[in-house]
């Protein structure tokens, strides 16, 4: 909880699946959700580490899906 500035908390829920098809390859989706309060401000990063900072109280959402194969 952030006690220095009023109403600037957020709440996150996440989701994800695998569904492994072999020993060596997986699917995977997911998808996320943040509720931010009037004062909060934040995003969701991407696989790179990088993401969209939104404006304060601004609500983020993302999805993910992909396939993962090991040799």
């Amino acid at each position: 909880r952030n006690r220095a500035v009023n109403n600037a908390n957020a709440t996150s829920y996440s989701v994800r699946y695998d569904y492994f098809m072999s020993k060596r390859t997986t699917l995977y989706t997911g998808i996320a959700y943040i509720r931010a309060d009037r004062n909060a401000q934040f995003g969701i990063n991407g696989a790179t580490g990088t993401g969209l900072q939104g404006a304060p109280g601004d609500n983020s959402h993302a999805l993910i899906a992909g396939i993962r194969h090991s040799f």
